[in-house]
């Protein structure tokens, strides 16, 4: 056997297990390729110690549950917020990038609009409006 120590890539700590006991990175990883990536991600995804599914089923039917719970300090047993809306975000736009997916469709009118011609350019010019403001005035009719 040889009696050659491993050392710790991180910190160069001698190692005597699979994770330094100093920095706590985890020994044996070179280089990383995108299918180890990808199994990274799915691996961080289900194994999070259930935290993810710790976190899910209470948002979805106790929310304030959760709030409480932040609020009083105990915030381990759960994924941090902003990590669950990076989460939620990513599998959101996935879905929505899925091809035949017909949850929102936009359609656009090849046909102009009367208030997009150019002023100037042989079209009569329009009257001054009355408030300057961009928001739409409401005209109410007199009974």
């Amino acid at each position: 056997m040889t009696d050659e120590k491993r050392h710790c890539l991180n910190c160069d700590a001698i190692l005597t297990g699979e994770y330094c006991h100093q920095c706590g990175q985890r020994a044996g990883r070179r280089e990383l390729t995108f299918s180890g990536l990808l199994a990274e991600f799915a691996d961080e995804l289900f194994t999070w110690d259930s935290r993810l599914w710790r976190t899910l089923v209470p948002l979805l039917f106790r929310p304030g549950f959760l709030s409480a719970e932040f609020m009083a300090g105990r915030r381990a047993r759960y994924v941090p917020p902003l990590r669950l809306y990076l989460i939620i975000s990513f599998l959101l736009f996935l879905v929505l990038s899925l091809p035949g997916n017909s949850l929102f469709q936009v359609s656009v009118d090849p046909t102009p609009a009367a208030q997009d011609t150019v002023v100037g350019e042989g079209a009569p010019a329009a009257e001054p409006a009355a408030n300057a403001s961009d928001e739409p005035s409401i005209d109410v009719e007199p009974e």
